[in-house]
């Protein structure tokens, strides 16, 4: 039975993403403190700060294009943020430097680098707006207590600022991250669903894991109760065939041993140090994740993965490995269900074949007693007759009684003969059985 789609499915409508509403929110806050400011700062500056401003909307604009034509280049980070501290420094240096009534640009820089990279953004956005305070005190060419007031306060209010506004950003990307994750894992067993209802095959079912969990080597194991226990390899990455009748060999007394007969995952972050584990190779994975292949309540294999190097394996992918483990066991039960299914097809179709040869044969014996036995007894019996009627001249008692045994004889294998032809009226078809 065909899987249904477990994807959600999204709204064709286009939506406005949130870095769009916030530089939305920036551009109207530089609008609005520039009105603001305009009694503040007077008419001599008005000039070259609009012309800074239409510079900063121009390259922003030209820059978020750029990306959405160009996924692959970051000319955000390499151009537009520090291009963007630099007008807005340069602004605030010709409204009064530190007096400027725009200072607080700075913490829409911070928050806006909060909310595109998270915690990241925010500390960069602090110390580049900090160093940028000190540019202004340097280009103010005054070491007053004033100004290095101003910087201190300033300074602090943007380290307040970063540190809130890192940690909602931080919260926002893992968010983010986490969502897009759960999705590409619906994707994938989505994907895996439908692998195992077109065909049972565990390699391209591990290899569609690659993208989302990667790993360096890969094992599938098949439990085996009966007649004898013992676990078998069905799928495995780069095994001589020494290795592998090894590995089925010894399986029970290892770690896949051990998640069959526990049906409970095994993820191990140092190989080295967890006595569970035991490798035939002589350089084992770093860290492995095993999952139990359960169907109801009975276990079939196990399927595991193995990494050579960092980072290990997290919960995350144990989930989704269990998650995938499951259905494979669904695919390995209903492949074993399918094969009994052939073996019975096939031995009705020998019993039907046997049957059709007993038939064949039975046709032929009624042929046979047809033709070899009633024609002699229709002759005896016609004989027989004759002589009692005195045709053949007179008869003896003796005689008499002789040929009445012989007559009775004779119809009752007639009667035996016509019960064994009557055998051949029913004939054995294909809508009989």
């Amino acid at each position: 039975m065909q899987q249904k789609n477990l994807l959600p499915r999204h709204n064709a409508e286009p939506t406005i993403s949130l870095e769009g509403v916030v530089s939305l929110l920036t551009l109207a806050t530089v609008v609005v403190l520039g009105v603001l400011g305009i009694p503040l700062i007077g008419q001599t500056v008005i000039v070259p700060l609009v012309g800074l401003f239409a510079t900063g909307v121009t390259l922003n604009l030209a820059l978020v294009w750029l990306e959405r034509r160009y996924n692959h280049l970051r000319l955000w980070d390499w151009i537009g943020s520090p291009a963007n501290l630099a007008l807005l420094t340069a602004g605030l240096h010709l409204s009064w430097g530190l007096s400027s009534p725009y200072l607080p640009l700075y913490a829409v820089y911070i928050v806006t680098g909060a909310i595109r990279y998270g915690r990241r953004g925010a500390i960069q956005g602090v110390v580049l707006s900090v160093l940028s305070l000190l540019v202004l005190l340097v280009l103010g060419r005054s070491l007053a207590l004033e100004p290095l007031v101003r910087v201190t306060i300033n300074a602090g209010v943007l380290l307040l600022t970063g540190a809130v506004a890192g940690w909602l950003g931080q919260r926002r990307i893992d968010a983010v991250h986490s969502a897009e994750r759960r999705a590409e894992e619906l994707a994938v067993l989505n994907e895996i669903g439908r692998t195992i209802n077109a065909r049972t095959e565990m390699d391209r079912l591990l290899e569609l894991l690659k993208p989302i969990i990667p790993f360096d080597g890969y094992a599938l194991y098949l439990y085996q109760a009966q007649p004898v226990e013992r676990m078998r390899i069905v799928a495995a990455l780069e095994l001589t065939p020494e290795e592998r009748e090894m590995a089925e060999r010894t399986a029970l007394e290892r770690h896949p041993g051990w998640v069959v007969r526990n049906r409970q995952t095994l993820r191990v972050d140092d190989t080295c140090a967890d006595d569970r584990v035991c490798y035939i190779r002589p350089h084992p994975p770093r860290s492995i994740l095993y999952a139990p292949m359960r169907y109801e309540d009975r276990c079939l294999g196990a399927i595991g993965l193995g990494r050579f190097g960092p980072p290990p394996f997290s919960e995350a992918d144990e989930h989704l490995l269990q998650a995938v483990a499951d259905q494979a066991a669904m695919a390995v039960e209903n492949a074993q269900l399918y094969q009994e299914l052939e073996e019975r097809a096939y031995q009705l179709h020998r019993t039907y074949e046997e049957l059709q040869d007993l038939d064949r044969r039975r046709a032929e014996f009624v042929q046979d007693v047809s033709h070899d036995l009633r024609a002699p007894l229709t002759f005896i019996k016609g004989y027989a007759e004759l002589m009692l009627q005195g045709e053949q001249g007179p008869l003896t008692e003796q005689q008499r009684k002789s040929l009445d045994i012989v007559l009775d004889k004779t119809r009752l294998l007639s009667r035996m003969a016509e019960d064994i032809i009557l055998l051949q009226r029913p004939q054995l078809g294909p809508d009989t059985l």
